[in-house]
């Protein structure tokens, strides 16, 4: 079972992530009932969805990516909308 604690470690790091990809853009964690990290991608300025929504995700998983591959996952997530040099797809 995975600690809370965890996912919450997990969750600030991804939204740090994304910060530094894009600046201007936010994480919105999806609930879906249990410990697994699901969210999408929104653009604050204009409310732009850049990823509609994640798989879920083990926060234990995310955890064994480094800062660039899981920099690198949310690019192809988002068909390059996230990163990009800081420019918005």
């Amino acid at each position: 079972m995975v600690s809370t604690n965890q996912a919450g470690v997990q969750r600030e790091r991804l939204a740090q992530v994304v910060q530094e990809m894009t600046p201007g853009c936010e994480v919105e964690f999806i609930p879906n009932g249990d410990e697994m990290i699901r969210f999408r991608i929104i653009e604050k300025q204009s409310g732009k969805v850049l990823l509609a929504r994640s798989a879920s995700w083990e926060p234990e998983r995310l955890a064994q990516l480094s800062d660039q591959e899981l920099s690198d996952l949310i690019a192809l997530l988002s068909c390059g909308k996230v990163g990009s040099a800081g420019k918005l797809g």
